[in-house]
């Protein structure tokens, strides 16, 4: 057998006695993934803002000087998005009409900043 899948199986039986988490657990684990995946996702897009201020964002509502509203607001819609996505997996199907709404809390805010700043020009 190879030995890489008898480690993730090792790891898999080791995971199952820690079953169930306990709920502060649970909670600082989902945190954590929410920072990341929201700086990951939102970088592949350009978004300026590491992996520390996504934190500071998400986590204080604070903005991060020099740098743009854009980042600051997708980042926010980033996290409407997929906490919209996380209470609909619970038992809702996801139908065309949830992916526009799912599409729309991402890119919340950030029209009014592009026609804004197209203004201002």
């Amino acid at each position: 057998m190879d030995p890489l899948f008898v480690q993730i199986e090792e790891g898999m039986a080791l995971l199952g006695t820690l079953r169930p988490l306990p709920p502060e657990v649970v909670a600082e684990l989902r945190q954590r993934h929410e920072v990341s995946l929201t700086h990951h996702s939102t970088a592949l897009e350009g978004n300026t803002l590491t992996q520390s201020e996504t934190q500071l964002v998400l986590e204080k509502g604070i903005t991060v000087g020099g740098k743009p509203l854009h980042d600051h607001l997708e980042v926010i819609g980033h996290r409407d998005a997929l906490t919209f996505i996380q209470e609909l997996a619970a038992d809702h199907p996801i139908t065309e009409s949830v992916l526009h709404q799912i599409h729309s809390l991402a890119i919340r805010g950030q029209d009014q900043v592009a026609t804004a700043w197209h203004r201002s020009l």
